[in-house]
């Protein structure tokens, strides 16, 4: 299992998604339950009940919050979700809902906000939420490439928000990676080496 390896090679925590073809969809509960027995490092599980956009219809947010309440029965630390509107802004009201129906769990908003065309009044917007980090490459395909933009995102999420930096980031790189960024948590699938 590629999670008992990861926390082997060090992994801090996990995040847990099915379909990684789609950009990452809520796994399968049967999944989240092996991993979470499996494990000791905490564990954040995506809340995404379809590939596409993250406009979501009024079906979809149904969806995802009978999912999230089956979500909060389990032993898990952390949700990650992410909501636009139409015009790539944040969708503040469903975020702070889900927030709201998160409970204690923290939630994590995804890299949807690459989508946004203003990352950093993006992130601003976000401080009003009780959002607890952002996943994010800078808006860029890999943080190499968006380290100035995560740099300035830290910044504006100052103590309150941690800025979580994704974007191709393997144990090969991320000790330069850090120099050129200076953030607190990384993020990557190979982050910690192969997982196979």
């Amino acid at each position: 299992m590629s999670s008992v390896t990861a926390q082997i090679n060090g992994a801090h925590q996990l995040e847990l998604c099915g379909r990684l073809d789609l950009d990452g969809l809520t796994p399968d509960i049967e999944l989240i339950k092996a991993v979470r027995e499996a494990v000791d490092i905490p564990i954040k599980v995506m809340l995404r009940n379809r590939g596409g956009d993250f406009v979501y219809s009024a079906e979809d947010i149904d969806e995802m919050k009978v999912t999230l309440s089956e979500l909060i029965q389990l032993d898990i630390q952390g949700i990650v979700f992410g909501a636009l509107r139409q015009d790539d802004t944040i969708n503040i009201e469903l975020t702070q809902e889900i927030c709201k129906l998160a409970g204690k769990l923290p939630v994590t908003f995804h890299k949807a906000i690459d989508r946004c065309k203003d990352l950093r009044s993006a992130t601003e917007a976000l401080k009003v939420t009780n959002i607890e980090s952002i996943l994010t490459s800078g808006g860029k395909p890999t943080a190499e490439e968006g380290y100035k933009v995560l740099r300035e995102l830290i910044d504006i999420a100052g103590p309150d928000i941690d800025i979580i930096s994704a974007g191709k980031i393997t144990v090969d790189n991320i000790q330069e990676i850090h120099q050129s960024i200076q953030g607190v948590t990384y993020h990557g699938k190979l982050i910690v080496g192969s997982l196979n």
